[in-house]
C-alpha cells in the first residue's frame, strides 16, 4: 500500500477511476469504490491493509464512483456513506440534465446509503464541502491541516496539472467552476482526483 501522505493511501489500480483509502485513530474510510467491476479487485486490495473498514465514501453517484458500494460495504461489515445533496440522484431520484449522465443513470441501480453527510461533517480527520457542479450533490474531503484535498471529480488531473472535467460532463458548469476554484484557494499540497495522478505541490518557503 502506497501511502501518500499520513493516514491517506492510494487505491489499487483501476479501469477507470481513482480510489483512496483514509485512516485515523477512529475510523477507517475508502473514498469512492470505482466501477461496478472494481468491487473483487477493490476488496484484495483492502484486506492487505489489515484495518477493518468502517465505511464506503461516495464523492458522488456516478457508475465509476458508486461501483458496488452498498455490497462491497456489507461484505466487510462496513456502511457507505454520502453527500445530503447527491440523495436524489443515488436514490435513482433525479432525472440528470447532461445526456451522458442521464443514459448512465438508466443503467445505474440506487445506492442504500446508511449515512448522510451534511457540509461540516468530518470524517476521519477530514471536513466534509459541498461541492456542486459536476453533480448536485458532489463533495469533497478537506484537511485544511496540511492542505490535503480528495476531490472526487470537482477537479482532475491532467499533463500540466490539476484542471476542471470537460464541460459536457459538468451538471453546471457555473457552479463547476466556483467549486474548482475554492478548492485551488486552499493552496493543496496534496490534491487527490477521481481522474489521473495524484498532485503534489509543496508550499514555498
Amino acid at each position: 500500500m502506497v501511502e501518500l501522505v499520513p493516514g491517506v493511501f492510494a487505491g489499487p489500480r483501476l479501469r477507470q477511476s481513482n480510489c483512496y483509502l483514509v485512516h485515523d485513530k477512529t475510523l477507517t474510510v475508502l473514498v469512492d469504490a470505482g466501477m461496478p467491476s472494481d468491487r473483487q479487485e477493490i476488496s484484495r486490495w483492502l484486506s492487505e491493509s489489515g484495518w477493518r473498514l468502517d465505511a464506503v465514501v461516495l464523492t458522488h453517484g456516478d457508475v465509476d464512483h458508486r461501483g458496488q458500494a452498498a455490497q462491497l460495504a456489507s461484505a466487510l461489515g462496513a456502511q457507505v456513506w454520502a453527500g445530503s445533496e447527491e440523495r436524489s440522484f443515488l436514490e435513482g431520484a433525479l432525472r440528470p440534465r447532461r445526456l451522458v449522465r442521464r443514459v448512465m443513470a438508466q443503467l445505474m441501480r440506487p445506492v442504500a446509503v446508511d449515512r448522510w453527510l451534511d457540509p461540516g461533517a468530518e470524517v476521519a480527520g477530514f471536513a466534509v464541502w459541498h461541492t456542486p457542479g459536476h453533480t448536485a450533490g458532489h463533495l469533497s474531503l478537506v484537511r485544511l491541516a496540511d492542505r490535503v484535498v480528495i476531490a472526487g471529480d470537482a477537479l482532475v488531473v491532467g499533463r500540466q496539472g490539476p484542471i476542471m472535467p470537460r464541460s459536457w460532463l459538468n451538471e453546471d458548469q457555473e457552479q463547476a467552476r466556483a467549486s474548482a476554484t475554492r478548492l485551488m484557494a486552499i493552496g493543496p499540497s496534496w490534491l487527490l482526483t477521481g481522474h489521473g495522478p495524484p498532485w503534489h505541490q509543496p508550499r514555498a518557503d
